[in-house]
């Protein structure tokens, strides 16, 4: 089973608050021909502590800016996540967070098709103990440069406010679809 490092990790400037020994692959999807409307990590198994989703994102939405990579988890549509999140474009830094829980919470970035053809979105995302009974919380971080117009980093925090342990974790774009060879895995740490 493919490993993942925290050294290895570090290497490519790929840290959270989650300082791990090792990272166990889970599953991994490539995004063919045509795109998909959405990455769906079902049957996650219940041997883990924590889960780490590490990608790299395109969509088919035409412009030349980035756009929003939004989570679910085990199917939940209804209005039970809060999002805050802190984010740099060239020489603007803003933050924004929702007032009233919403459905669709942004979890991270992606490069939008009008961009540079070679360039996707470097997505990771941290869901801290998601076996927990109590809510839980999932931190990420991407960044990418516009065409070398301007760089963009984003921090995210989102709060899941159900008790269950997460079984499925559904990855997509509000408006189009994921583009060709968008990558998502998902690796578990044992505690």
């Amino acid at each position: 089973m493919p490993l993942l490092t925290t050294q290895s990790a570090r290497g490519y400037g790929l840290t959270s608050g989650v300082e791990t020994s090792t990272f166990e692959l889970i599953d991994s999807t490539v995004v063919g021909a045509g795109g998909v409307s959405q990455i769906v990590f079902s049957s996650i198994p219940s041997e883990y502590k924590h889960l780490r989703i590490m990608g790299s994102v395109r969509t088919e939405q035409s412009g030349s800016s980035g756009s929003a990579l939004l989570i679910q988890f085990n199917g939940d549509t209804g209005s039970n996540y809060w999002n805050h999140r802190l984010y740099m474009n060239g020489a603007t830094r803003a933050t924004d967070g929702s007032s009233s829980a919403g459905s669709t919470p942004q979890i991270g970035n992606a490069a939008s098709d009008g961009l540079d053809s070679n360039l996707w979105m470097p997505n990771l995302i941290d869901i801290v103990d998601y076996r927990s009974s109590v809510h839980k919380n999932i931190r990420s971080w991407s960044g990418g440069d516009w065409n070398s117009a301007a760089g963009y980093l984003m921090y995210n925090d989102v709060l899941w406010t159900n008790t269950a342990a997460i079984t499925s974790i559904r990855l997509f774009h509000d408006t189009n679809d994921l583009g060709v060879n968008t990558t998502m895995s998902l690796y578990g740490m044992r505690g």
